[in-house]
């Protein structure tokens, strides 16, 4: 805020006016006058203004110097926030340097007080930046679905920030609500299991599954829960399906850092609740069906492949994990829907041979 002053120079007033407006004729400035100049030109006469008042505590801005601010403010407003928020409406690639335009401009305002004289510039430049966001966060929603491209979520949680930032919600037909619901149905992952464990050559159980992964405010990570399901536990001579409903197959906690290029990746998954009670079977072979009644083969060697990446009872990322939880990482990532998988193929002692893959699947809007 400046306190108005008895001196400017003839010349000097009549250059700032000029440059505001566009020159004598009131033609369109070059990119030298008021448009790129406006900023600099209002700090030169603010500064002249201080200059008198360290001398003179009581000296005062002059109507003359008040009224070249307001038309370095009003030309910097038509030539340049006005057009570019006027562009933003529909070209969600020019939002954020409309955005710094508007924000610049508006801090001169209020520096120097204008807020009320500028109160209409100010409401018309909101009502395009509102219109912006809304196409910007649009785009983004449908660009996550068609493309499964995930670098839409830093991008629509960034327009969140702007129009909660500067007020201009009620500028908008994209509520706060709809815009995560946006976010949440661009982070929609499917996790799958594919699993084989051959002990001594001789038997052999293969399990497989999947699980749906979303968003979870209350943790504020990635996780989901489904199940996984036998689909035949073989020995000697004989095969057998189990029975029953299988065993969980959650995802504790996924999370992705998403500064990055190639976003990094950690994922607990659970294989069981904890622990659990035989698997009832029933095995045809050699000319005969029994029923049997086992400890689960499949969780038993999985515990065995994975005992490194057991994390029961550990506390990760501020989450416990209670159950049969095994933190995986070194995921290889994929594009597109192929966002990430995990290949174990190999022995792993003990006589157990595993053959698993675990995928991630991006599944936005689903």
């Amino acid at each position: 805020m400046i306190k108005k002053a008895s001196l400017i120079s003839f010349s000097l007033l009549t250059t700032l006016l000029l440059s505001a407006c566009g020159g004598p004729s009131g033609a369109p400035e070059k990119a030298s006058g008021g448009c790129d100049d406006a900023q600099g030109n209002i700090t030169d006469i603010v500064s002249d203004i201080a200059e008198r008042q360290t001398a003179d505590s009581d000296a005062e801005a002059t109507g003359e110097e008040l009224d070249a601010i307001k038309k370095q403010l009003e030309g910097w407003f038509n030539c340049s926030v006005k057009p570019k928020a006027g562009a933003a409406e529909s070209n969600e690639d020019v939002l954020k340097d409309a955005v710094s335009e508007y924000t610049n401009w508006l801090a001169q305002v209020q520096a120097q007080g204008f807020e009320d004289e500028f109160a209409d510039k100010d409401e018309e430049a909101k009502k395009s930046l509102g219109k912006g966001l809304d196409n910007a966060i649009k785009k983004a929603a449908e660009k996550c679905v068609k493309n499964s491209d995930l670098s839409q979520i830093p991008k629509m949680t960034e327009w969140l920030g702007y129009a909660q930032g500067l007020g201009l919600e009620d500028y908008m037909t994209t509520t706060e609500e709809k815009i995560e619901e946006h976010i949440n149905q661009c982070a929609q992952f499917e996790l799958t299991l594919n699993s084989t464990f051959t002990v001594d050559g001789e038997s052999d159980v293969k399990s497989g599954g999947n699980t749906p992964i979303s968003f979870d405010a209350d943790l504020n990570t990635f996780s989901g829960t489904g199940r996984h399901q036998q689909e035949f536990y073989n020995f000697e001579s004989f095969s057998c399906k189990p029975g029953g409903n299988g065993n969980t197959l959650g995802v504790v906690q996924m999370s992705l850092d998403f500064e990055k290029e190639q976003p990094d990746i950690s994922v607990v998954i659970r294989v069981s609740e904890g622990q659990q009670g035989p698997v009832n079977y029933n095995c045809s072979g050699a000319g005969r069906t029994i029923p049997l009644q086992l400890p689960d083969p499949w969780i038993s060697s999985f515990h065995v492949a994975h005992e490194g990446d057991y994390v029961g009872g550990q506390t990760i990322n501020g989450i416990e994990s209670h159950g049969q939880d095994y933190l995986i990482e070194g995921w290889q990532m994929g594009t597109g829907a192929n966002f990430a998988s995990k290949q174990y193929s190999g022995s792993i002692g003990s006589g157990i041979v595993e053959n698993t893959t675990i995928k991630i699947s991006h599944t936005p809007g689903s």
